[in-house]
């Protein structure tokens, strides 16, 4: 091709081609003309348009695979955008006619698959043409777009994700110029998002995707239901539907937060706003708005309100995996949509934000149901990406000190509220203690968090009331009671009692002196009684055994510890054991 120096196609050397390669040479010639079209001059151009055309339009009916027809389409749409328009209509007529030919009555369901390729052919030119040429094309859109929404009720999935595809490079070639038919267009892609096929749901969100500078009521009085249709697409989806709704969600929520930045962009002013009427346009989303609608479908994993008032006060257990993931790349996309310099403004709001949804994710993790845990962990999982991914990837090191110093504001507010729940806190902790002893993962984590909280009190304005360490002493008795029931739970419930009773000890002489006579007994239960029983213990055991009675004595002996540690607590009965 490039030796030949010529944009036709060489008739003679494809006759004496075997016919197995022709697809193969007319692809080559179609790259070729791809490449050295954007530099033709457009008076060598005109000189062999006609022909040109002739040669492609024939292309068009013989039916070229899913490669070549996308090639040959640029190549029409480049040939007009270079040279002469005149016989522009008269291809998009030609382009028309053959998909208002297509038949899917049940008595052509049979027909040839070559014409299949045709009509998809003849879809992927009118696409390329409004998409390159724009406005040149006049009124020729609405024929297209009424033969293409006849087709979409009969066509498989792949015509259905074909279609979409044109009418997204309609609605972004032609802009406001099309503003007639955006409503429908916007009526067939939200109804194709939900698609059972992931394809055709795909080609719908990028539909919509461009209608969003387009079509006003997209980003204002329907983002409620855009946005819940949104959350329907990520039911069963894969990564390239969750990223196509991150991308649409992300477009709704900037045009609605920041309208202004539609016109600012280059384009003008959506032909079906409300200022046709006179009517004032709606106020912009706030930042917390735009969060709410994102927080709304995360924490409850699938559909639900949408209500910019309304607010879930906790996680949703059985939500969608997909939803939430989808959802958090979302929030991503919405962030990097706006910029580095908004997002160091809005750190803040971001960090609460976040920090707030994680709050009210503790409510899966503390239950039996090691489902709903999982799914504590997966949100947690995506509330870090989102942190990582915008704090700690989108901003300077200044901007991210000052945003670390943000979330350490935040978490001191937190923690200089604990005096409040504090008690609560002891209560919910050893109430579920009491009901998950069958896991020694619960059981080591929640003594764990009990200590804490007991160990902690002491540095609290308000402490503990006075019958909470006697409920402490108790949980950790039974623990250390029981633990020879089980073999499975005995190194955890050993562990457990000896760390809760070590907690309780570093309350001082005030809180524990009642109780030490208590803790002497567990002292004593723990050793050898006398020296012949030392001596016969030597006898018998297998590996597990020493392995409990050691850690029984580990921890009888570190409590000891602590209470030698308190000159008050050393009474007699203490000295002697």
């Amino acid at each position: 091709m490039e030796a030949s120096h010529s944009l036709l196609l060489n008739e003679e050397a494809l006759k004496s081609c075997a016919e197995q390669k022709r697809a193969l040479f007319v692809y080559e010639w179609l790259r070729y003309l791809e490449r050295i079209l954007p530099a033709t001059q457009k008076s060598d151009l005109r000189s062999v348009q006609k022909a040109l055309m002739g040669q492609l339009e024939s292309r068009l009916g013989a039916g070229p695979g899913p490669s070549t027809r996308v090639l040959l389409a640029r190549c029409i749409a480049r040939v007009y955008s270079v040279g002469d328009t005149s016989s522009l209509f008269a291809t998009l007529n030609l382009c028309n006619d053959r998909l208002k030919a297509k038949d899917d009555s049940p008595q052509a369901l049979s027909a040839k698959f070559n014409d299949e390729l045709v009509y998809r052919a003849a879809l992927a030119c009118l696409g390329a043409l409004y998409e390159t040429v724009g406005r040149l094309v006049g009124r020729s859109y609405e024929d297209t777009f009424h033969i293409i929404t006849k087709w979409l009720k009969t066509a498989e999935s792949q015509g259905r994700s074909e279609m979409m595809h044109t009418l997204a490079k309609m609605v972004s070639g032609l802009g406001s110029a099309a503003s007639t038919v955006h409503r429908e267009i916007y009526k067939t892609a939200r109804a194709c998002a939900v698609d059972r096929n992931l394809a055709v749901r795909a080609a719908a969100i990028e539909c919509l995707i461009s209608l969003v500078p387009e079509y006003a009521p997209l980003y204002t009085t329907d983002i409620e239901g855009i946005c819940t249709q949104c959350v329907k697409a990520l039911d069963g989806s894969n990564h390239e539907i969750r990223l196509c709704v991150a991308r649409l969600l992300s477009a709704l929520l900037c045009a609605a937060h920041q309208p202004h930045t539609l016109i600012g962009a280059g384009r003008r002013a959506p032909a079906s706003s409300s200022s046709k009427s006179g009517s004032s346009s709606p106020a912009p989303l706030s930042v917390e708005d735009c969060f709410q609608l994102l927080s709304s479908a995360f924490l409850r994993g699938g559909v639900g309100g949408f209500l910019k008032g309304g607010s879930s006060n906790q996680a949703s257990a059985g939500g969608l995996k997909e939803v939430r993931v989808g959802i958090a790349m979302a929030y991503v996309e919405f962030i990097r949509s706006c910029g580095a310099r908004w997002l160091e403004r809005s750190s803040g709001v971001l960090s609460k934000h976040v920090l707030a949804l994680a709050a009210k994710c503790g409510t899966l993790a503390y239950t039996n149901s090691s489902a709903q845990q999982s799914e504590a962990v997966l949100m947690r999982s995506c509330l870090s990406f989102i942190l990582r991914s915008t704090l700690g990837a989108m901003l300077g090191e200044a901007a991210q000190l000052a945003a670390a110093k943000q979330l350490g504001v935040l978490l001191a507010e937190h923690i200089n509220s604990f005096d409040y729940v504090t008690d609560s806190g002891i209560e919910g902790v050893v109430h579920t203690l009491e009901h998950m002893k069958t896991s020694g993962e619960a059981i080591s984590g929640y003594s764990l968090a009990l200590a804490a909280l007991i160990a902690g009190s002491k540095d609290c304005q308000l402490g503990v009331p006075h019958g909470k360490p006697k409920q402490v002493l108790s949980a950790a008795e039974d623990l250390l009671r029981t633990a020879a029931q089980s073999s499975r739970l005995a190194v955890a419930k050993m562990s457990a009692g000896w760390v809760l009773l070590h907690a309780l000890v570093s309350l001082g002489p005030a809180v524990v002196k009642p109780y030490l006579p208590r803790i002497i007994a567990l002292w004593r239960a723990a050793f050898p009684r006398s020296a012949k029983e030392a001596e016969n213990e030597k006898m018998r055991g297998d590996a597990f055994s020493w392995e409990c009675a050691l850690i029984n004595r580990t921890g009888a002996l570190s409590v000891m510890e602590a209470v030698a540690a308190q000159k008050e607590l050393m009474d007699d009965d203490a000295v002697k054991v």
